[in-house]
């Protein structure tokens, strides 16, 4: 190409025309060669689209199930996690139930050992109330004998 440069250049002027007529064409062939590469690459181009494209799709689709899978899943964890909590809050009342049974259980046996522990307490003050009274009436009644044998012993005198 070089040589056919020279030589292109160094034409004589009547050749002008012809010059211009080869610059044309060379420049017209090399316009369609162009436009010729051109749709070629847009062929390529959409070829390629075309194959990006399905995978970009089937990519999507995938991810849109695996995104359902996820939310199914949580939406599982949670029901499981409701379940559970409502078993500790069932388990929580009963367990207070069981409590407030036992807590009324030992005010009920407080109270009866309390009824009870006063009941022995009275029935012990009476007992002792009798028993002093006993012993006062026994003491009275050795010295009224005492107290009569004095008199005896002193009106035999």
């Amino acid at each position: 190409m070089g040589v056919g440069w020279l030589s292109f250049v160094y034409l004589k002027k009547e050749d002008a025309i012809m010059k211009k007529i080869l610059l044309a064409s060379i420049s017209g062939i090399a316009l369609l060669g162009l436009a010729a590469c051109g749709d070629d690459n847009d062929e390529v181009v959409e070829t390629n689209n075309v194959e990006i494209e399905q995978p970009a799709e089937e990519t999507a689709v995938e991810t849109e199930a695996a995104v359902d899978e996820a939310a199914e899943d949580a939406a599982d964890a949670a029901g499981e996690a409701e379940a559970a909590a409502s078993d500790a809050a069932t388990q929580a009342e009963e367990a207070a139930d069981s409590a407030a049974q036992s807590a009324s259980e030992a005010a009920d046996n407080a109270a009866t050992a309390t009824s009870n522990a006063v009941e022995d307490a009275a029935q012990s003050i009476e007992n002792a109330g009798r028993d002093a009274a006993n012993e006062i009436n026994d003491a009275a009644n050795e010295a009224e004998v005492e107290l009569r044998r004095e008199d005896g012993t002193s009106n035999a005198n």
